[in-house]
């Protein structure tokens, strides 16, 4: 989540096993996605994040908040960025592109991404067609789908992923949040209750604070507000993160006001 934390001099292990996950080609996609949300206006750093992050698809947790913010420092020290405040205190600074450049940078940024968007999408359909019997194939064209914004196509894809097996509760955190983004609020309702159970059964609590948030939009778009206050009890009170924009907790607890 997007706290108001303090970002550490040295990454701790989950954030290196992360970095070495993602890799340098991986590392160099969030820093595109990091661009893409700014321009030359000032925007708080902790926003910015948090919308790279979703266009990402990854999970709004500390591990992945602590490697975009490093990644936005680095692109802060290198002067494609403009920084004022406490750049490691993401809610407390802000960031834009130089006003010399920002036109220039955001043009290549975007065509850079489509053109590794369609070149991921056309990949992600061919695996598919190798690979019809692979659930990690039809999660990769859900996840293909859903950077293109279509969300019912990401949604049947990540159906045909869960048929075959993919059963972790990560598995009904994403298709949850297609249908989020889709409207489909009683199926986003389901999936994050399933990813739920699951985290119960696994005593795995890595997404067990998204989903109740996820699930309590959801609720609040049903005007189903007392669930949805029922899910934030479990949510820290300085919470931000994404459901279908950047939300802090207390904005949702006004709008689910009685």
């Amino acid at each position: 989540m997007v706290d108001d934390y303090e970002l550490p001099e040295v990454p701790d292990d989950k954030e290196t096993a992360l970095a070495k996950r993602l890799g340098a080609a991986g590392l160099a996609q969030i820093d595109a996605n990091l661009l893409d949300q700014a321009d030359n206006m000032f925007h708080k750093a902790a926003r910015i994040i948090a919308d790279a992050i979703k266009e990402g698809g990854f999970p709004l947790d500390d591990t992945h908040c602590c490697v975009h913010l490093r990644r936005l420092i680095a692109l802060a020290d290198s002067g494609t960025l403009e920084w004022a405040g406490n750049l490691r205190r993401p809610r407390f600074s802000e960031v834009r592109l130089p006003a010399d450049t920002w036109e220039r940078v955001r043009e290549e940024v975007q065509e850079r991404k489509r053109a590794k968007e369609q070149a991921d999408f056309e990949d992600a359909v061919s695996q598919t067609e190798q690979h019809p019997d692979d659930p990690k194939a039809w999660r990769a064209l859900a996840r293909a789908h859903n950077s293109n914004d279509d969300y019912p196509a990401a949604i049947t894809a990540m159906t045909r992923a869960i048929e075959l097996g993919l059963s972790a509760s990560d598995a009904y955190w994403d298709r949850g949040r297609y249908a989020l983004m889709a409207g489909d609020y009683d199926l986003a309702i389901a999936d994050f209750s399933q990813g739920l159970v699951l985290s119960d059964q696994l005593n795995n609590d890595d997404l067990r604070e998204e989903l109740h948030f996820l699930r309590a939009e959801a609720f609040f778009q049903l005007g189903r507000k007392t669930e949805a206050r029922a899910d934030l009890e479990h949510v820290r009170d300085d919470c931000v993160s994404w459901t279908i924009q950047v939300r802090s907790k207390d904005e949702l607890l006004a709008l689910c006001a009685e």
